[in-house]
C-alpha cells in the first residue's frame, strides 16, 4: 500500500506525511472530527480523512512499561539508528575501551576550579 504513494504530487505527500505525524502519533485510535474507525474490512481498521485524500491504517496498542516518549523517539530515528550501526560495526572491526581504560586515561586530568 506504501508504494501507492508514488502516485500522489510531492504537495500530497507532505500533507500525508505531516498529518500522520502530527494526528497518529498520539491516540490514533481515538475518534474525531478526521479520524474514524470503520466497519470490519479487510483493508483497514481506521480511516483518516485530510481533505480529499484518504490515509487507512491498522493501529496495534502494546505496554510500554518504563519507557518514555524520548525513549520511543530514540529507539525509532533513523539517524540514531545509523549512528548506533556505525558504532558497533567500529567496535566489531576495532574492538572497544573498557571504562577502567577510560578512567585511566582522565585520572590525571583536573578540572579547572576544583
Amino acid at each position: 500500500m506504501i508504494l501507492l504513494l508514488r502516485y500522489l504530487t510531492a504537495r500530497q505527500r507532505s500533507i500525508v506525511f505531516t498529518s500522520v505525524d502530527q494526528q497518529l502519533m498520539h491516540e490514533p485510535t481515538v475518534e474525531t472530527r478526521n479520524r474514524k474507525q470503520m466497519r470490519a474490512n479487510p483493508l483497514a481498521s481506521w480511516e483518516l480523512c485530510l481533505g480529499d485524500l484518504r490515509v487507512y491504517y491498522d493501529a496495534a496498542l502494546v505496554p510500554l512499561d518504563n519507557m518514555d516518549y524520548e525513549s520511543i523517539e530514540l529507539a525509532n530515528n533513523p539517524q540514531f539508528l545509523a549512528i548506533l550501526a556505525e558504532a558497533r560495526a567500529s567496535y566489531a572491526r576495532e574492538g572497544g575501551v573498557s571504562s577502567e581504560e577510560v578512567k585511566k586515561m582522565f585520572e590525571n586530568d583536573s578540572v579547572p576550579g576544583t
